[in-house]
Formats: structure tokens, C-alpha cells, sequence
């Protein structure tokens, strides 16, 4: 008997961690993970909210139409309290992922607008520096100042 002969490969071993370099990585997988690793609204969850409002939707109509279904009298009073009960259960869960999912997007939107570019930075920097030379014309305060800049560019602290 071979040493591994009957090993488990692929997503099926125990040791799989993500398949980015296995040889078992089915090639549709592989560029879907690409594509989707390049996606520059990856981050984003109006797409998923906007998903999963069509999927809360379509089961609460999918549930009226179940009770309003069974005036005849097909299923029992108690098999349809079950039935209720699960699609109560089931929109329950979805309403609290949706949630979770819009606080997701509500921080990133908000992380986001706190977020200062490098080009922001740059041109608040050198609105600064052109305000502080066209207000200071001491020349020693101004290359204290330069020297201030640069040590706090540079990570340096003062002291």
C-alpha cells in the first residue's frame, strides 16, 4: 500500500486552507475568485442589501399567499401554526442579518468619509504651508516651522 494512497484531496482534505495555490482548485473557481478579488466595490453591501430586501420581500408575499392559500382547509390548524412558525423564524433571521448588513455598510460609508486621501492630505499640507508663509515673515519662525513639518512627516516626536 502506498504512503497517502487513498488521501482525501482538494477541499475534501483536512488540511485544505483556501485553495489559492492547489493544484485542486477547480479553474472556474479560481477565476471567479479573481474577478471577484479585483471588484473594487467589494466592500460595498448596497448590492446585498438591496438583495436581501427582494428575499424578505419575497417571503413575506410567498407566506401571505401560503395562508390565504389554505382557506380550504388543506392543512390543519396545526401543521399551519408550524408552517407559520418556521416562515416567522425564517423572515425573523433574514430581518437580523439585514440588519447586521446595514450596519456594515452604514460604518464603511462612514469610515470611508472620515478617510483622507493621499491627494487631500497633500493639498490640505500645502494650503497650510502657503497660509503660514504668506502670514509669518520672520525667517527663523518659518524654519522652525519647516522643521516642525518635516519631524512630523518623518514620525519623529518632538521632545
Amino acid at each position: 500500500m502506498m504512503h497517502g494512497g487513498k488521501s482525501r484531496g482538494g477541499v475534501a482534505s483536512p488540511s485544505f486552507k483556501n485553495g489559492r495555490y492547489s493544484r485542486y482548485t477547480p479553474q472556474q473557481l479560481l477565476e471567479h475568485y479573481t474577478e471577484i478579488l479585483n471588484d473594487p466595490r467589494l466592500l460595498e453591501m448596497s448590492d446585498d442589501l438591496a438583495l436581501f430586501h427582494t428575499l424578505i420581500t419575497s417571503a413575506l408575499e410567498d407566506w401571505t399567499k401560503a395562508e390565504g392559500a389554505n382557506t380550504s382547509g388543506e392543512m390543519s390548524d396545526e401543521a399551519l401554526w408550524r408552517k407559520t412558525r418556521r416562515r416567522r423564524r425564517e423572515i425573523g433571521r433574514m430581518l437580523l442579518t439585514r440588519a447586521k448588513l446595514v450596519l456594515t455598510e452604514t460604518t464603511r460609508q462612514a469610515s470611508e468619509r472620515q478617510t483622507l486621501t493621499v491627494e487631500q492630505a497633500l493639498a490640505f499640507a500645502t494650503a497650510l504651508a502657503d497660509s503660514v508663509r504668506s502670514h509669518v515673515s520672520d525667517k527663523d519662525v518659518l524654519n522652525a516651522i519647516a522643521a516642525d513639518i518635516n519631524r512630523i512627516t518623518s514620525g519623529e516626536r518632538r521632545g
